[in-house]
């Protein structure tokens, strides 16, 4: 039976933004309300987010198009989306082939007309030195965001589909997790879909809406019909990404006995205070609730450079090149977005925190000494609890590079222990952390309990032998280049 194809469908469907969202025009705008930051007496400019023409936030249609596109193995992917496709050997004789699909991505709209400026907020930012993943002096960004509960009207058209593709097209819908826009590595853009609505126009009404009279003044639209979403395919697997049905979740609790500061220049602003005193201000990190967070920046900041202290530790001397080969599908590079997803961590409904300001005297770097006149005011704060956030990473991403997959455990086993620190004045003793893992509803802290349980594809066995012929690898490897270097000085 030869598959019924439909000339024209459209799907309506509503997006909520389960966290901030933001899709930045590259364009700068300045902060002009009566809160704004001064720096150095100028206006501070934010990275300002796509807007309609009524200056509404919206979704372009080519990045919901990007994320629809990922959802899908290459072959539905190209026939529902477009695409194109290199042919040839040599690259003078290659020959690039554009495919159009079947399937026109519209831009999504912020719903509501009287809510676009309460819908969207401004977070201003540390920029980190690249070199030294450290906090550089007087360099803040900021950036409007779409505040999470925002809800986006979104629409796709396709023209002659096949009623098996739209199937399979309504079925990745319906459970696909969207994350879409900047941030995707701390937890932003991460968007539901609900209201699919999905009408069609089949052959028979198309031809019949040509023949009808013009005096009816019928409308294309009335000829479509409802299309069912009851009897949609169960087994999906073979027409989407293994990324959308096979993800590791869990949730991370962090809790600390010290105080904890991360400098926040929101901070400095809600409470009314100049950027730059005589005396340095720093403040713990907040959101707007005025609860205090541990931001994802500092904790991914955290976590990686424990996960590339133990790849230097256990292979001494390696360079940069190799190095990012191990580092990279877990952490991401401006080339590569980050597979590990950690969003900020919250407090927990049963934690208090209290503010803990403390005076401190700054030293000279040069002589050693006490610096005159300097002195350092900080705010930290003291929690009785935990901080909680829900990580996630594919479960083809771990299989894949089974050596870093270890290295990634053994960085979750310092933080079980309680072997890492966050923020500043770590050497003052501020900011040690312990985590506890929460999967399946179940908590572990031991880190075989987290391997045994959690990864069905691993065992403490198998991971330790990834990490041991690493090692082995990258001896050999070492021991030919050194003989080859010999070899040429003679």
């Amino acid at each position: 039976m030869a598959d019924k194809t439909y000339p024209k469908v459209t799907l309506d469907f509503k997006l909520t933004a389960k966290s901030r969202i933001g899709v930045h025009s590259g364009e700068q705008a300045e902060l002009t309300n009566a809160e704004q930051i001064q720096s150095e007496g100028n206006t501070l400019t934010y990275a300002q987010l796509m807007l309609d023409v009524n200056k509404r936030p919206m979704l372009p249609g080519s990045s919901l198009k990007g994320v629809l596109r990922a959802l899908f193995e290459p072959k539905m992917a190209q026939a529902l989306f477009g695409g194109q496709q290199r042919e040839g050997n040599s690259a003078q004789q290659a020959i690039t082939k554009r495919f159009n699909g079947c399937v026109s991505v519209q831009s999504a709209f912020l719903m509501g007309t009287n809510n676009s400026e309460k819908a969207v907020t401004y977070q201003t930012h540390n920029s980190i030195d690249a070199i030294t993943d450290t906090v550089l002096d007087n360099h803040l960004f900021s950036q409007a965001w779409v505040n999470s509960g925002g809800q986006f009207k979104g629409q796709l058209h396709a023209e002659f589909i096949s009623e098996t593709q739209l199937k399979a097209l309504c079925s990745v819908l319906k459970i696909a997790q969207l994350q879409v826009g900047a941030g995707s590595k701390w937890g932003y853009g991460q968007v539901e879909l609900s209201d699919l609505n999905v009408k069609v126009l089949s052959a028979e009404k198309l031809t019949a809406w040509f023949k009808s009279d013009n005096n009816d003044q019928k409308k294309l639209s009335d000829f479509y019909d409802d299309f069912k979403l009851e009897n949609l395919p169960s087994e999906i697997g073979n027409i989407t990404s293994k990324t959308l049905i096979d993800t590791w979740q869990f949730d991370l609790h962090l809790s600390s006995p010290d105080p904890i500061l991360i400098a926040c220049p929101e901070h400095l602003k809600m409470q009314n205070k100049p950027h730059k005193t005589e005396q340095t201000m720093a403040a713990y990190f907040v959101r707007e609730e005025g609860k205090p967070i541990l931001p994802a920046s500092a904790l991914r900041g955290m976590l990686r450079a424990r996960f590339i202290k133990i790849i230097c530790t256990l292979l001494p001397q390696i360079d940069c090149k190799t190095l990012q080969q191990f580092v990279t599908p877990f952490w991401g590079s401006t080339a590569q977005r980050s597979a590990l997803i950690i969003p900020n961590a919250t407090l927990t409904k049963e934690a208090t925190a209290i503010t803990h300001p403390q005076s401190m005297i700054a030293i000279d770097r040069f002589t050693g000494g006490v610096k005159d006149g300097a002195l350092i005011n900080v705010e930290a704060v003291t929690v009785n609890g935990d901080f909680k956030t829900a990580c996630s990473i594919p479960m083809a991403v771990l299989k894949a590079h089974p050596f870093s997959t270890a290295v990634l455990m053994l960085v979750f086993k310092d933080l079980l222990e309680q072997k890492m620190a966050i923020g500043a004045n770590k050497n003052r003793g501020y900011g040690r952390i312990k985590g506890k893992f929460f999967a399946h509803k179940k908590e572990y802290t031991d880190i075989q309990d987290v391997i045994d349980n959690c990864l069905a594809h691993f065992s403490s066995e198998t991971l330790e032998d990834s990490i041991k012929k690493t090692i082995k690898e990258y001896k050999t490897d070492s021991k030919k280049e050194q003989q080859s270097e010999g070899a040429t000085h003679d």
